[in-house]
């Protein structure tokens, strides 16, 4: 059975072209020719970044030599860059406590220095390790913290290569910060840092790192369309990876790819599909040395085959798979890790205290500094006016009953103009609160008027009782600043009831709230959600001839926030504002205008936060699929 295993093994192997040997040969060339030892530190620190993915000792070795290199000419900047380098060649090579190791001492040196952009650089790499353990807070964590380093760095001339090098980390940072995001559920977080690393690419570049990262992109995008349920576009997403991991002969992205597509092929239920991808990641990840993608690959194996009554094959899988977990996570790496964890939580809790102490020998020596120079200045005073200092104290006294007087006149009329502004504006919001679509009252009265006139006096009744029951809602929610989610939904139902007898059959609706959120006890402004089903009513769904649905769910993501999603299967805002009929124009701004007005107005007079996004869906082949609105509200 082994020799079956190992050649079973063997021939899963894939050879393929590497697109770094032509960049290889450039850097080793350049090398040769400079002498300036500076230069020779980037030079290699840069060839060990091709070497990594395929010869993980030459990269080893090439990193420490620059290491050493820089740290005897004292070239920080060079150290700190070789220092993430090696780190990043462990981390590929499963070397887990090794790569936190490194990192921890760029970040280090990074901070002695006062080199912020190696810092940047070194927790972007530090996260990475924490993303492949696991802790995804913490990689996130340290994500942030690079992207806000990064933001309040200033804008330096630099050479074009070194400028697009930034470029790349800049949209490799964006995505691993979506991939913290989709492992911790955030899908819509996760998917608009994927978007904004993809769209910071360059594609006139031909430099690999892009390539890889573009591959990379690609790979997670396609992980986040599988979990929002969109297959096909996974699908596309995957094989759009594949083809620019193949060009560049990136085998780590192709492994990602092929795994990626082995899960979309499992999810569509094509068995053959499945095993043919799985084989060629597990293959390619070997290839690459990737001892955590053969961890994956190989347990997805051993499982297909255990389905298909192999149980030799399963073995011999499964038995790959758990020599690469405990190359990855065995007890020793485990305990190695603990400490590496304990001494960083240690070295935090010293600069945390040498900050302290730092501060308040800074406010001491201020102190003294400060009585220094008014016991100085008093002496001097009271050589060289003694005889001015009872006329003085006069005049200081009235002085300061005068600047008393100004200052607390000056704060009077602040107060007042603070008052009257802010009467001001609850005017207005109470004034915006209390207005309704004008055209949607006159369409029901019309629809009131046109069932009795075709003689059914039950549907013309129950229409306006409906309508009735709406108009009092309204009024009763207008009066008040905030109301309770459970009337605010109880006036949106009855409002799209009234639309939906209107329209017959052509329109649809639901409206669900995530369970565990008390409804009658969360409270929101009033008024604020029926102008957007309207406008996702008149704009989406009525230029549909066999209309269509408009949802409403209600989640609460964070203790003191409520997100309201409102989305319609339409023809989207684009068709819309194409076709320009009658009704789009008449029911174009009144209620969305009304609204924007009051959101801003609440902001201002309460100083909250209620956002407003709208996006545009579209299907798996990428056409229109209507609108979602996606209101942010503080509770």
């Amino acid at each position: 059975m082994k020799r079956a295993c190992l050649c079973l093994l063997l021939l899963s192997v894939v050879f393929g072209a590497t697109g770094q040997g032509e960049a290889i040969g450039r850097l080793k060339a350049r090398l040769a020719q400079t002498q300036d030892e500076r230069n020779r530190v980037l030079l290699l620190t840069e060839l060990a970044a091709n070497y990594q993915f395929f010869k993980a000792d030459t990269a080893l070795l090439l990193c420490r030599r620059a290491i050493e290199l820089a740290a005897r000419n004292r070239f920080y900047q060079g150290e700190i860059r070789a220092l993430t380098r090696l780190g990043e060649v462990y981390r590929l090579s499963g070397e887990y406590p090794k790569a936190l190791e490194a990192h921890l001492k760029a970040v280090q040196l990074s901070q002695q220095k006062q080199e912020r952009r190696g810092e940047a650089n070194a927790l972007s790499y530090k996260a990475l390790v924490y993303l492949e353990l696991g802790d995804f807070r913490q990689a996130l964590n340290y994500l942030l913290q690079a992207e806000t380093i990064d933001a309040r760095l200033p804008v330096v001339s630099e050479a074009e290569d070194a400028f697009f090098r930034r470029q790349a980390d800049a949209g490799f940072r964006l995505s691993n910060i979506g991939e913290a995001y989709e492992k911790l559920g955030r899908l819509d977080s996760a998917l608009h840092y994927q978007m904004q690393a993809l769209s910071g690419i360059n594609d006139r570049l031909a430099h690999h790192n892009v390539r890889n990262l573009q591959a990379l992109t690609f790979t997670r995008l396609a992980l986040i369309k599988r979990r929002q349920g969109a297959l096909s576009a996974a699908l596309a997403s995957n094989r759009k990876a594949l083809d620019i991991a193949r060009h560049s002969g990136d085998l780590l992205n192709q492994a990602r790819a092929h795994y990626q597509l082995a899960e979309v092929f499992c999810a569509f239920r094509r068995p053959d599909s499945t095993l043919f991808h799985v084989r060629e990641a597990f293959a390619l990840s070997q290839k690459a040395k990737q001892k955590l993608l053969v961890l994956r690959a190989g347990g997805l194996l051993s499982r297909l085959y255990r389905e298909r009554n192999q149980p030799d094959s399963a073995y011999c899988y499964q038995e790959a798979a758990s020599a690469a977990k405990d190359s990855l996570f065995g007890p020793e790496k485990f305990r190695r890790l603990q400490l590496l964890a304990l001494q960083e939580q240690q070295r935090l809790n010293e600069l945390r205290q040498e900050r302290e102490r730092t501060n308040v020998l800074i406010q001491r020596t201020g102190l003294l500094v400060a009585m220094g120079v008014s016991l100085l200045f008093a002496l001097v005073l009271w050589r060289g006016n003694r005889r001015q200092q009872r006329a003085n104290r006069v005049l200081n006294e009235k002085n300061e009953q005068i600047e008393t007087q100004r200052t607390a006149l000056e704060q009077a009329l602040a107060e007042l103009r603070a008052t009257q502004a802010q009467l001001i504006q609850k005017e207005k919001l109470v004034a915006r609160r209390a207005q309704m679509n004008p055209h949607f009252i006159f369409n029901c009265l019309n629809s009131i008027k046109l069932y009795a006139t075709e003689n059914q006096p039950d549907k013309a009744a129950e229409y306006l009782t409906t309508f009735s029951r709406l108009i009092r809602r309204v009024l009763e929610n207008s009066r008040s600043e905030r109301v309770s989610l459970e009337n605010e939904l109880e006036a949106l139902r009855l409002y799209i009831e009234l639309e939906a007898m209107r329209f017959k059959n052509k329109l649809r609706y639901e409206i669900h709230v995530e369970a565990g959120i008390d409804a009658g006890f969360v409270e929101i402004p009033p008024l604020l959600l029926q102008p957007y089903v309207e406008n996702a009513i008149w704009h989406g769904l009525m230029h549909k001839p066999e209309g269509g649905t408009v949802s409403v769910r209600v989640e609460q993501p964070a203790e003191n926030q409520l997100r309201i999603t409102i989305a319609d299967d339409g023809v989207g805002r684009a068709k819309a504002a194409e076709l320009k009929s009658k009704s789009a124009t008449r029911h174009k701004s009144f209620g969305m205008q009304v609204t924007g007005e009051r959101i801003a107005l609440i902001n201002q007079l309460y100083q909250s936060q209620t956002q407003v996004k709208v996006h545009d869906l579209v299907d798996a082949e990428g056409h229109p699929a209507g609108t979602e609105v996606v209101l942010e509200i503080p509770v």
